[in-house]
């Protein structure tokens, strides 16, 4: 007769994994900013190639994110970086993520004067199911600024924490 092989006092315990969800589209809901290079945008760290900017008040909002994986079951964390500059370093953006049934300020950011920065923002109060990241959107407000200097943002991604139970 075989003896089972027994297992560590751990092999129970659910697993974490962590994904990184980059924009992968956009819904043109509200589309003010000046748009550079090609559709979604903000999906790489790749400026000057790909980006957004503005320098008037206004909104560009309807950024979507790739879904998470088929396994993933229950939210740990989520975290929304966005990597932006301003070129003044007195302009302040403002962040929303909408979370399937509205939207939600979630903090703002002020740039740093002609140097990137890259800001997170913890969003697990908002985005606390698989269901809502899959269907979130992100959006941006330049909220102060001047005619004369423009806000940049380069990439926008969620790191979400999840587990397979």
């Amino acid at each position: 007769m075989a003896t089972p092989k027994m297992q560590p006092f751990w092999w129970f315990l659910p697993v974490e994994f962590m994904a990184t969800v980059n924009v992968d589209g956009f819904d043109y809901e509200v589309d003010e900013w000046e748009k550079i290079g090609t559709y979604p945008w903000l999906n790489a760290q790749d400026y000057p190639i790909n980006y957004i900017r503005c320098n008037e008040l206004r909104y560009s909002r309807g950024y979507t994110f790739q879904n998470l994986p088929a396994k993933a079951k229950t939210i740990v964390n989520v975290k929304l970086y966005v990597r932006a500059m301003s070129s003044s370093g007195f302009h302040r953006c403002d962040k929303y993520v909408h979370n399937g049934v509205d939207w939600w300020f979630v903090g703002y950011m002020y740039g740093g004067s002609g140097a990137w920065f890259t800001d997170v923002t913890d969003i697990t109060w908002l985005l606390n199911s698989v269901a809502k990241v899959n269907i979130a959107r992100c959006g941006f407000y330049l909220s102060s600024g001047g005619p004369y200097y423009y806000y940049y943002i380069d990439h926008a991604y969620l790191i979400v924490d999840y587990k397979t139970v």
